[in-house]
């Protein structure tokens, strides 16, 4: 008789999950792009690329895919296998679990002569009551993993990070005004700039994601080369993103990421 099932865990649902569609680096589904672990990934193999060095546990990475690095090392990542009780009526003495648990309760529940609003009230007062608030799952900072995620993570701050990143490093004589916008990163900032029109005079707010959001205003209206505010933005943005990228690369080598 089993009590319990030993479960794969990870402390974010955010795990990669490939499908059955034939992998493919330029086409990946949302569920993989999606994963702090894909981003983990990519900025180990930029820091051992750019090092010429190989992981003392993982090897070459260098020359994995994400997918084949995940299939061979995905147990790095894993909580420790804890018992989880299945939920169940009892039918024999080996169904009840131990009593003082704190993993399992057992009870008992009258059929007749109460209503589904006693039974209802009795089960939020002495089972209810037990189980913690929001504690779906496993959280991210009391992981057990080998490897852990940090507490705080943004997918859009990894994938910007990224990209700044890696136009710099191919483009080394561009200016960062130049980076930002071939790294395509700011397109919906330096849209929103240029398509307002001359006489706007109000402001316009505009969302950069894991940034405090830009005010563009009246005055700050012009054409993309010759607009002063907006190179200035997206230079300042730019440098930003290349200093995460450098803090990315330098945790994504340790057991705590980012």
């Amino acid at each position: 008789m089993i009590l319990f099932d030993m479960r794969r865990r990870f402390s974010t649902a955010s795990y990669p999950k490939f499908g059955k569609q034939k992998y493919d680096e330029n086409k990946l589904p949302k569920t993989v792009t999606n994963s702090p672990y894909f981003h983990w990934f990519r900025f180990m193999q930029l820091y051992y690329s750019n090092n010429n060095k190989i992981h003392a546990v993982f090897g070459d990475i260098r020359q994995l895919n994400f997918k084949q690095f995940w299939n061979k090392f995905d147990t790095y990542f894993l909580e420790e296998q804890t018992k989880e009780y299945s939920f169940k009526i009892a039918k024999n003495q080996t169904d009840i679990v131990p009593f003082n648990s704190e993993d399992a309760v057992n009870v008992v529940v009258p059929l007749k002569n109460w209503t589904k609003s006693n039974l209802r009230k009795h089960f939020e007062k002495n089972v209810i009551s037990k189980v913690s608030e929001g504690k779906k799952g496993i959280h991210v900072e009391d992981s057990t993993a080998e490897y852990k995620l940090n507490s705080r993570y943004r997918i859009s701050a990894f994938e910007r990070a990224y990209d700044v990143y890696t136009v710099k490093e191919y483009y080394e004589d561009y200016t960062w005004y130049d980076v930002a916008v071939e790294s395509k990163c700011f397109d919906r900032i330096i849209q929103a700039t240029l398509t307002t029109s001359d006489d706007y005079k109000g402001k316009r707010i505009i969302n950069v994601g894991d940034l405090k959001p830009l005010t563009v205003t009246a005055k700050n209206m012009g054409m993309r080369d010759v607009h002063f505010g907006l190179r200035n933005t997206l230079t300042a943005l730019a440098i930003r993103h290349y200093k995460r990228a450098l803090n990315f690369i330098n945790a994504s080598v340790t057991k705590n990421f980012p």
